[in-house]
């Protein structure tokens, strides 16, 4: 038994350690200070880049922040968006989980995401025109 609790010990420790590896694979995230809809800086992310950014962990947002770094903005586009009744995801397809107090649907119609000056994200509307922020990679 000792043999298989190390073999197991091993296996763990392994994926521990891959996944160390790929949060230190970082995406490339590039500020585009043009104001445009959330669909239309989709498009040019898309044609450009990779696409919207979007933001995995800790390390994602915090370089995410950097790109954008005293810019002066208010608010910048993401690739989050409302897929169904409180169901959101990445403009690349995965899944998204928000904290409390967002999104709050404030005034109705808000099924895109923004990130304010403070990292928060925020529930917008789509059709509302601000600078966005593209990733590249994965």
């Amino acid at each position: 038994f000792l043999y298989f609790y190390l073999f197991i010990y091993l296996i763990i420790l392994s994926f521990t350690a891959l996944c160390s590896v790929s949060e230190c694979v970082q995406r490339q995230y590039h500020f585009i200070n043009e104001r445009k809809t959330w669909t239309e800086a989709q498009r040019y992310c898309r044609e450009k880049y990779t696409d919207l950014a979007t933001v995995d962990h800790m390390n994602d947002m915090n370089e995410l922040k950097k790109s954008v770094n005293g810019g002066g903005f208010q608010f910048v586009w993401i690739g989050l968006q409302k897929t169904g009744h409180n169901k959101w995801q990445w403009s690349s397809g995965e899944p998204a989980y928000w904290d409390t107090g967002e999104p709050n649907n404030y005034g109705g119609g808000e099924n895109c995401t923004a990130v304010n000056a403070q990292g928060k994200w925020i529930d917008v509307s789509c059709t509302n025109q601000y600078p966005f922020v593209c990733h590249e990679g994965e």
